[in-house]
């Protein structure tokens, strides 16, 4: 992995499609750089130190219906600022 990441994904080339697994315990449930497109559903991102972080990307990663360590669900200060779970940028 890198950096401590649970799934890694880089270049606008790379489809990652994540579904019902459990993403817990790194340093970033996963890491996105340069706009790789990728989307996780059905899965728990939780006990990580951030959920979802974004390098050098514009796109969204696409985290629908996900359980993020508390119901709130992830904390984002812009779209979710009283969500208790794994931080997103």
């Amino acid at each position: 992995n890198f950096e401590g990441s649970g799934i890694w994904a880089r270049y606008p080339s790379v489809n990652v499609s994540v579904e019902g697994s459990l993403i817990e315990n790194n340093q970033h449930g996963l890491f996105v750089i340069d706009d790789a497109n990728i989307s996780v559903e059905q899965s728990k991102i939780a006990n990580n130190n951030i959920g979802i972080e974004t390098f050098f990307a514009t796109k969204l990663v696409s985290a629908k219906n996900n359980y993020w360590g508390e119901i709130s669900g992830p904390y984002n200060a812009t779209s979710n600022p009283l969500g208790e779970g794994d931080r997103v940028s």
